[in-house]
């Protein structure tokens, strides 16, 4: 493990690198070593407010996209845990001062709940199918039986009504 630093520096703003309005930035220490591991910028109110704002937007983003398609990024989410995990728990192991084991299991954490999350979707997918599926059935047999009664009361009137006529 390095202890180099990570250089990260930038706010991310509705998919933008960028340094603080103000450009003040804050020490990150290594509370183990008290060595200075990076340089974040501080957000100010004003970077707040755009983070919020951009946080909304991708709300309605992410709510308007469909089921299957949520899953698929979760799940490619995962994998890109698992692909740079080693990197992640460094990370967290250089800012908290723990254990690289339990780095790792933190970060094998986030993986499981990840795809947990996926597999929710999936689940709710197919839930949701379900019910369309009886539903779109309820549909169709409430409307043959006032079908029914639309296309066979007429014709057992007028065969009934012919019926009595003939036995008359």
């Amino acid at each position: 493990m390095t202890t180099q630093a990570l250089n990260l520096g930038k706010l991310i703003i509705d998919g933008k690198s960028r340094v603080s309005r103000d450009g003040q930035f804050a020490d990150v220490l290594n509370p183990a070593t008290n060595e200075v591991i990076d340089r974040v910028p501080l957000a100010t109110p004003e970077d707040v407010e755009e983070a919020l704002d951009a946080a909304r937007k991708g709300f309605k983003i992410w709510a308007s996209t469909p089921t299957h398609e949520r899953y698929d990024i979760l799940f490619r989410f995962t994998h890109l845990l698992e692909k740079h995990k080693s990197e992640l728990a460094e990370i967290l192991t250089l800012e908290n001062g723990k254990p690289l084991f339990q780095s790792e299991a933190e970060v094998d954490t986030g993986i499981r709940l990840f795809k947990g999350f996926a597999e929710n979707l999936k689940a709710y997918t197919v839930s949701v199918l379900h019910l369309m599926h009886k539903l779109v059935w309820r549909k169709i047999f409430s409307s043959l039986a006032v079908s029914q009664s639309v296309l066979w009361e007429p014709f057992y009137r007028s065969t009934s009504q012919s019926t009595y006529s003939l036995i008359k």
